[in-house]
């Protein structure tokens, strides 16, 4: 595999594990009633991006799972956003079946980058053993790393206290119904458990001997609860065992990818290297801000004023050797769409040659990846509205394969991005008559949420949705300017423009006291529910979580030191990297994780689409410093 291929598969697995967690909190829990016209468009938003990404790294599979949700979505919007019980189910479901179409490309994935080949190329050979031997091992090895993927999982779940049940079903029904089956039974104990592993697989229930299936749960509620879960029509409960968490969870596994590391027992896995770059350009940030602030209130006069220009001087070179190790070629990220583009519009019946050029531009990582995205969508939509089959261009006599054209320049402080194709334009006419806009910008009617020139969609658009992802990236998110140029007979120009300085952080979310909290996700190690019997107080009043071993000071989300009424059962404790010290940082909920603007440096507010709204912006780091200088400051009066 091409490292632009793992380029996007990296990214999609990381997109749409953002995206999987919108669905989740839009539509997750849905009840019948009322939905705002913002949420369904996040929705769609959300699945919309899964389903293009997809399609580019042809996982059919996750692409359709995704426009299956779409149709339910339509209906919604359609019904003027009214949900009754069974469009509830549905939207849950069509959640589930893309969360499930998901993990399966996911462990396909991991299958093929280990060894099951060579496994397989043996067992043909007859080498290795008798047959029960060989199946024996392959069945130990395939749990092995089924296990290995899951040990995150039953971490988090035994430090919340929880428990593990393994639940042995029979399914006593035809094979084109024991998926079905199968699913909701997944489904019940999904809602009240979490479910750890299914074996066999549920799209294996097909099989004519698949008739038992055995599901890994932990639960923080009794046997009770978790039998109640599985009382499905044709389906018979065989055992109910509580396991100990020894049994199936290895102290000496790391985190798996993505996981937040919960115990120091385990190696920590090393955050990725576009972290560490943003936790020390945050650092610089914050002593840049420090200068400025000491330099503007303290007036300062004779010996001290020299040595806070220097010191500012210092603080300006270090941002700006960070900030240069920390961005990327928007250029070569945007190489990487030249072969997925163009097995894209062989899928559609159209060839396409795509032209990366210009001068270039350096970004952050995040801003690349936001960019690359919604390149991604543009040359998506060019190809399945503006580009031509290969026997009507022939037919108009013109060269057969089209051509889409990337450019990228730095113009002063600013980036612009042209994505130009060469196909039939945009009829405007016909737009504005099927819209009944006369007045509006063509590219505002384009891209209102659910417009589309189609009287149906198909399996790659028809939505409304893609230039809706691409104006939301760039004129929300990136605070940038989008103009279309269209030429009826000759093509489509997007010209993309964003600052040069803009700034992605990724964060954690989350809310205390009716507050949201902006946390970079590089200071993060890991989160757990808090528990009042682990905390202590020191002989100053001073309150530490015991984890893992290790007092951890407690502070609130504000920078206060937490006091024994702010500390609940339940609540969420993160545990953050603040400085060279580790810290808990205790919140009433994690909202999920997001990339943010941030505007300025020191900057201590950022918008969040998580909660549509500012949240404060949380440096631990600064959080100790504040602390240290409050205690010195007390020791001195």
């Amino acid at each position: 595999m091409s490292l632009q291929s793992r380029k996007l598969e990296r990214m999609f697995d990381s997109d749409s594990t953002i995206m999987l967690g919108t669905l989740n909190r839009v539509l997750g829990a849905v009840e019948p009633g009322e939905r705002t016209a913002a949420e369904i468009d996040r929705a769609f938003r959300a699945a919309h991006s899964i389903k293009s990404e997809a399609g580019f790294l042809g996982v059919t599979a996750v692409a359709e799972s995704a426009h299956l949700l779409e149709d339910t979505l339509t209906g919604v919007r359609k019904g003027g956003g009214a949900i009754d019980e069974s469009t509830a189910a549905a939207l849950r479901l069509g959640v589930r079946e893309l969360a499930d179409a998901l993990q399966r490309y996911r462990a396909s994935r991991e299958r093929g980058a280990g060894s099951p080949e060579a496994d397989a190329a043996t067992e043909a050979a007859g080498c290795g053993g008798n047959a029960d031997e060989r199946t024996e091992g392959a069945q130990a090895r395939h749990t092995s790393r089924h296990l290995a993927a899951q040990q995150g999982i039953l971490r988090e779940a035994r430090l919340r206290g929880e428990r593990l049940y393994r639940v042995v079903v029979g399914i006593d029904t035809v094979p084109q119904m024991r998926y079905a089956r199968a699913f909701l039974v997944i489904n019940n104990l999904e809602i009240s458990c979490a479910v750890v592993s299914v074996e066999p697989p549920a799209e294996d229930m097909h099989r004519a001997a698949a008739r038992q299936l055995t599901i890994i749960v932990t639960s923080g509620g009794d046997e009770e609860s978790v039998r109640r879960a599985v009382h499905v029509d044709e389906v018979e409960l065989m055992e109910i065992t509580e396991l100990s968490f020894a049994e199936v969870f290895d102290e000496s596994d790391e985190p798996y990818p993505g996981a937040l590391a919960v115990s120091e027992r385990a190696p920590v896995q090393a955050p990725p290297v576009w972290e560490n770059q943003e936790e020390m350009l945050l650092l610089a940030d914050e002593v840049a801000a420090a200068v400025s602030i000491v330099g503007d209130g303290a007036r300062a006069s004779g010996d001290l004023a020299p040595a806070l220009r220097r010191a500012a001087h210092y603080a300006g070179i270090l941002q700006d050797r960070v900030n240069v190790h920390a961005r990327v070629q928007l250029l070569d990220l945007l190489r990487e769409v030249r072969l997925s583009s163009i097995r894209y519009a062989a899928g559609q019946g159209k060839r396409v040659r795509v032209a990366v050029g210009g001068q270039g531009a350096l970004v952050s990582a995040a801003v690349g990846d936001a960019l690359l995205e919604a390149v991604m969508h543009l040359v998506r939509n060019s190809i399945d509205h503006g580009i031509e089959t290969i026997e009507a261009r022939a037919t108009a006599g013109r060269h057969p394969a089209a051509t889409i054209r990337i450019r990228v320049d730095r113009l002063g402080e600013r980036v612009r991005m042209i994505v130009q194709d060469d196909g039939k334009g945009v009829h405007e006419a016909a737009v504005r008559e099927r819209s009944g806009e006369q007045e509006s910008a063509l590219l505002d009617i384009l891209a209102r949420p659910g417009f589309s020139m189609r009287d149906a969609p198909d399996r790659s658009s028809g939505r409304g949705v893609g230039l809706d992802n691409v104006v939301h990236t760039v004129r929300t998110l990136l605070r940038g300017e989008l103009r279309m140029i269209n030429k009826p007979d000759a093509g489509v120009s997007f010209v993309v423009t964003v600052p040069a300085a803009t700034r992605l952080v990724h964060v954690v979310v989350a809310e205390s006291e009716g507050s949201a909290y902006a946390i970079p996700r590089a200071t993060v190690i890991g989160q757990e529910r808090i528990e009042r019997s682990r905390v202590r107080r020191d002989s100053l009043g001073g309150l530490y979580y015991t984890h893992d071993g290790r007092m951890l000071q407690l502070s609130t989300m504000s920078g206060r030191a937490a006091s024994l009424r702010s500390v609940r059962d339940g609540s969420v404790g993160l545990v953050v990297r603040a400085g060279t010290d580790r810290r808990v940082l205790l919140a009433d909920a994690v909202l999920g994780e997001e990339a943010v603007v941030r505007e300025q440096t020191g900057s201590r507010h950022v918008h969040s689409r998580t909660t549509g709204s500012d949240a404060v912006f949380v440096f631990p780091a600064s959080i100790a410093v504040e602390e240290r200088l409050a205690a010195a400051t007390g020791a001195r009066a």
